[in-house]
């Protein structure tokens, strides 16, 4: 068993009977079925994975990269979301247990304490051989621990969310009605300047908090989802599409607030399709089941395949990717394997 981003779960992708008990249960349906909702994590470490790949081969051999980059540019406003958007789909299943500092104490261990460990891990092997993208030194680790390195703010940003969480379900019963009142809240912080806020990633926080939201609101609605699954994909897609064309009409602006408006649209409309379109795909629920791990050290694989593979884009780009998925796979499975006891540092806690 493990826990990838606050949800436990089995490597064959399936519920384990700790996890059912007390916890909320919605109708089961196509879209609660649990390899498929691992099918989108596996998708989303794709994404991030594939992101983190094109910066540092771009950036050791020197080309441009642009239609590869193009491309990604515009999944930027959806890797990270979707990460947080999955942790909010789960969360919804076993909310209750969040009533306790138990619950926040775990969350340190599963979410801090590896964020610690990797980072003094990528910082010390980036000081021997430098980052091709993010060049970074010993001297900044106190530094980085405050404000998060590279995409590990994302570990602190998705702690503070769980806490506020735990909080609020420790002084009230949060209903539906509640958990819609926080979302329209937290859209609002995502478009203010408090998202400037880089202490503790905390404007990072702001940044995820409405698709965190959004995750448990779409849990404890699956029913009425399900039953209107096409009409609402219907009326995503062509959303989607709109934003694009107006987007083309207006052209690009320096208007943050614009920006920050598009970006929170385009992200939530993609997550809307692919969660109603996503069928389980078998390689990438076995990689979801992986994906903290991956997520943890995928950048360390990059920067070793950068240096060792072809400087053709198509093979280098694949090659590279590929390295970093099983690298970070064979890496987990190797600590389980022989080193338990550093398995903390993968997110599976003492016990």
């Amino acid at each position: 068993m493990t826990l990838i981003f606050g949800t436990v779960q089995s490597r064959d992708g399936m519920k384990s009977k700790d996890f059912m008990e007390n916890s909320f249960q919605p109708v089961q349906t196509w879209l609660t079925d649990r390899q498929r909702v691992d099918t989108l994590r596996g998708f989303a470490c794709l994404l991030l994975v594939l992101h983190h790949t094109i910066l540092d081969f771009s950036t050791f051999t020197g080309q441009a990269l642009t239609e590869v980059r193009s491309v990604d540019f515009i999944l930027s406003d959806v890797r990270m979301p979707m990460f947080s958007f999955i942790a909010g789909l789960i969360f919804a299943y076993h909310s209750e247990r969040s009533k306790s500092w138990q619950f926040i104490e775990k969350k340190a261990e599963r979410l801090l304490l590896p964020f610690v460990v990797t980072t003094l891990i990528i910082v010390a092997l980036k000081t021997v051989y430098p980052s091709a993208s993010v060049p970074v030194t010993l001297a900044e680790i106190p530094y980085l621990l405050v404000y998060g390195y590279s995409h590990l703010w994302f570990l602190q940003a998705i702690f503070l969310i769980f806490c506020f969480y735990a909080l609020l379900n420790m002084v009230t019963d949060v209903s539906k009605a509640l958990y819609g009142i926080c979302f329209v809240s937290f859209i609002g912080l995502y478009l203010s300047p408090l998202r400037s806020i880089e202490l503790f990633s905390i404007g990072q926080a702001f940044y995820l908090a409405p698709f965190f939201t959004f995750g448990i609101l779409v849990t404890k609605n699956i029913e009425w989802i399900s039953s209107n699954r096409k009409i609402l994909l219907v009326f995503s897609v062509i959303f989607f599409v709109s934003i694009f064309i107006a987007t083309a009409s207006f052209g690009d602006t320096e208007n943050q607030l614009y920006t920050r408006i598009r970006s929170f649209l385009v992200g939530l409309t993609f997550l809307i399709i692919i969660y109603l379109t996503m069928p389980r795909i078998s390689y990438l629920y076995r990689i979801g089941a992986y994906s903290f791990t991956i997520f943890l050290f995928h950048s360390i694989f990059i920067a070793l395949g950068v240096r060792l593979v072809p400087e053709t884009p198509a093979t280098g780009l694949l090659l590279t990717l590929s390295l970093a998925i099983f690298g970070s796979i064979s890496l987990e499975v190797f600590v389980d394997r022989f080193i338990p006891a550093f398995r903390f540092g993968v997110g599976k806690g003492f016990r």
